[in-house]
């Protein structure tokens, strides 16, 4: 990821002067939008940095000013505030301080004015990459920290799968290598806490609760027989029982207990066009 603090710049440097537009004082409902595909690499690594809140300000931006900007009004504020049930106006003030340091949102003081900055901008900002998005609605801002999760756990399902067929074509099978439609496939918790920078006792309850809201979906009690006695299982518990805590006895057999298998529940992914392309992006 991009180092924020050598690549964040002032709003107000010539880089990024721009010609203020008409102001404005309120944004038609006409010209909001039903949905946003956001970069999940984005997703990721606002995660990662603790930047959740930042993002869903900037997500609600984004979704009710399409042309890219508005101008400073206690009304947007308020309103802003109940529809994101943030309690202080000092916290809705830190969140756009913030964005405005980070660059992801530029002011301009003549005509106070907000400019909100584009995808590419912000995957610059942040070292992204890939063109992979997840599908952000607005009902979704109430259980948003929760989105964000399910939508890093399905892009990892994702380019797990893309990996595995991978592997496959370089054996020799034919085919066309794609993503999608994808099976479910077991994801430990260590990977998805690696994902998302959290302890694994973290990632475990927050992709249960991202299953739980119906945005993933498990298969869990996964097990396989193992070619091991009783009594040698005994035997390794007493020297190093770390090493078999995935082991079970069951009806006098050894079993080793396997990563839940997970599916892309009401999440939806999709990757992003490229410039020039006239395709429009396709769901995987």
């Amino acid at each position: 990821m991009t180092n924020l603090s050598k690549s964040t710049q002032n709003s107000n440097s010539p880089g990024f002067k721009q010609k203020a537009p008409k102001l404005i004082d309120k944004v038609p409902v006409e010209l909001t939008m039903k949905y946003l595909k956001l970069p999940v690499e984005i997703v990721q690594y606002a995660f990662q940095e603790k930047k959740v809140p930042q993002l869903r300000l900037w997500c609600y931006y984004k979704l009710t000013h399409p042309i890219g900007f508005f101008k400073k009004s206690s009304q947007v504020d308020t309103t802003t505030m109940e529809q994101l049930n943030i309690k202080s106006p000092k916290t809705l003030t830190s969140h756009k301080q913030k964005l405005i340091r980070w660059n992801w949102i530029g002011y301009d003081a003549a005509s106070q004015q907000y400019f909100l900055r584009s995808y590419s901008r912000l995957k610059l900002i942040v070292g992204a990459k890939s063109r992979l998005c997840a599908w952000l609605y607005p009902e979704y801002f109430r259980q948003f920290r929760i989105w964000c999760v399910a939508g890093v756990i399905g892009a990892q399902l994702i380019w797990s799968t893309f990996l595995r067929k991978a592997r496959l074509h370089e054996r020799g099978k034919r085919g066309r290598l794609k993503t999608g439609p994808h099976p479910s496939l077991p994801l430990s918790n260590s990977l998805i806490a690696n994902a998302l920078g959290l302890s694994i006792k973290q990632a475990s309850i927050y992709k249960n609760q991202a299953v739980k809201a119906g945005f993933l979906k498990i298969n869990r009690n996964q097990y396989r027989p193992l070619n091991l006695c009783p009594s040698d299982l005994k035997i390794l518990r007493q020297l190093d029982a770390n090493s078999v805590r995935k082991m079970e006895l069951r009806k006098n057999r050894v079993y080793e207990r396997l990563p839940d298998r997970l599916y892309i529940g009401q999440v939806e992914l999709t990757k992003r066009r490229r410039r020039g392309a006239s395709k429009k992006g396709k769901h995987i």
